[in-house]
């Protein structure tokens, strides 16, 4: 059993893996339902593990640095980071208006609510225009599924970086912001294709 240490906290004990992305891991912590904990991966890979040493060293601060600098307009659609250091970040789990997990649209495999997409847009829209570029968002594994109500769906971000050359060492051409532009557009107009179910 693996034990975190989390600063003026009990040792919390990591349950199950509940999610897994290209540099980190998120558990369940044993006897706390509302929390998860995300910790570097043990072996990401030569590549990524290069990437963590020297590009990528405070992954888990970066995180909690951007959501503390969100604009209010947008806040809400980005899990909270609720404690950070260079080793683990803890957050919420995300949860449905009936107490049960919300899940990632990945795990859905598509959504048709319009209400849910008229928000996503939203969010793309305020980031682009205010050049807030971020890695990866757009992406099935970190957007959860919020039952709101019985009838309304809302996005959460649950993990959200900056987009650039750190991010992506072999674009270095993402230090541009027409390319940075670009790159999430793409990310956003794949998101729409894959997963936007029609009735």
């Amino acid at each position: 059993m693996n034990t975190v240490k989390l600063k003026e906290r009990d040792d919390l004990v990591l349950g199950s893996k509940i999610g897994a992305g290209k540099f980190r891991e998120c558990y369940s912590v044993e006897n706390r339902e509302d929390i998860c904990v995300k910790v570097i991966k043990s072996n990401p890979g030569n590549f990524r593990l290069i990437q963590l040493r020297f590009l990528r060293k405070n992954i888990h601060l970066e995180e909690l640095k951007i959501r503390q600098m969100l604009p209010p307009e947008i806040k809400n659609y980005f899990n909270p980071v609720l404690e950070a250091n260079n080793n683990y970040s803890v957050c919420p789990r995300p949860l449905n208006y009936d107490g049960s997990y919300a899940q990632s649209l990945l795990h859905h495999q598509g959504i048709s609510d319009d209400r849910f997409w008229e928000e996503i847009d939203y969010v793309y829209r305020f980031i682009d225009e205010r050049q807030l570029w971020f890695f990866d968002i757009f992406n099935g594994r970190n957007i959860f599924v919020v039952e709101k109500d019985r009838e309304g769906l809302s996005p959460l971000f649950v993990d959200y970086k900056q987009l650039g050359w750190k991010a992506f060492p072999l674009q270095p051409d993402l230090v541009f912001r027409f390319r940075k532009k670009l790159k999430l557009k793409r990310q956003y107009e794949r998101l729409i294709r894959n997963y936007r179910k029609t009735e």
